[in-house]
């Protein structure tokens, strides 16, 4: 996805048959270099997608930007490690 639009109707796209969710991150490795950065964030989802509870065990891998003192997404990509 790119920019705030596309970002928006995939956000909505996803909780549209979802009933509930609980999200848990747990941050790990940061590495800054001047103005980038990555970063890693595992995180664990349990939500009831059309009355059915699903698990997942995933993580964020993020590329970041140092942009006029605040720090930005430059890519952020979802790895899924565990469905149930």
């Amino acid at each position: 996805m790119r920019g705030h639009d596309e970002l928006g109707r995939t956000w909505d796209d996803l909780f549209t048959d979802m009933d509930a969710m609980i999200f848990f991150a747990m941050p790990g490795a940061i590495q800054v270099a001047g103005d980038t950065a990555t970063a890693r964030c595992h995180v664990r989802e349990i939500a009831r997608i059309g009355g059915k509870v699903m698990k997942f065990a995933a993580r964020y891998d993020d590329d970041l930007v140092r942009h006029d003192g605040r720090w930005r997404f430059a890519r952020r990509t979802y790895v899924m490690n565990i469905a149930e």
